[in-house]
């Protein structure tokens, strides 16, 4: 009898020591496949190098313009008063290209209020209108722009309609 409970007791301890082994090979495996996985993507993501190169000089070349007043309009509605507060900064390719910026900046902002203006604030109020209507500033600016001094981006830094 004292045999028996050896035994058993011996087959329950590799019982055990089974379903732990399983469970380390499991995660050993996976945790190669994730390391494999990862250099993968890492190193298809690193792709050519002159590339990467040439898209961070891009980035580095870009200068950012506030226009430091906001644009405060009425908007289109007609059941009831509601206005826009918008400020906005543009980006564009070169610092060579603010000077001429500046000079059109007075268009450059009547374009802008034109623009805003004409919205309701349905079109507006949803992130979607929101970049059609980046959109169609960055379309509108860019008509009365030279070739050399075009804007790349719009961005809102204040956006409030109430």
């Amino acid at each position: 009898m004292a045999e028996e409970e050896v035994e058993e007791g011996g087959k329950k301890e590799e019982g055990k020591k089974k379903p732990i082994l399983l469970i380390v090979i499991v995660l050993v495996v996976l945790l190669a496949a994730g390391g494999g996985a990862a250099a993968f993507f890492m190193l298809k993501k690193g792709g050519d190098p002159k590339e990467a190169k040439k898209t961070e000089e891009k980035a580095a070349e870009t200068v950012i313009k506030p226009i430091e007043e906001p644009f405060v309009v009425n908007l289109a509605d007609t059941d009831s008063p509601r206005y826009l507060k918008v400020k906005v900064e543009l980006e564009i390719a070169s610092e060579k290209a603010a000077p001429e910026l500046e000079k059109r900046l007075p268009q450059v902002s009547d374009q802008i209020i034109m623009l805003l203006s004409s919205k309701t604030y349905e079109e507006v109020s949803t992130v979607a209108g929101k970049q059609a209507l980046k959109q169609a500033m960055l379309a509108n600016i860019n008509k009365g722009l030279k070739e050399d001094c075009q804007v790349l981006n719009v961005y809102f830094s204040e956006f409030v309609v109430q």
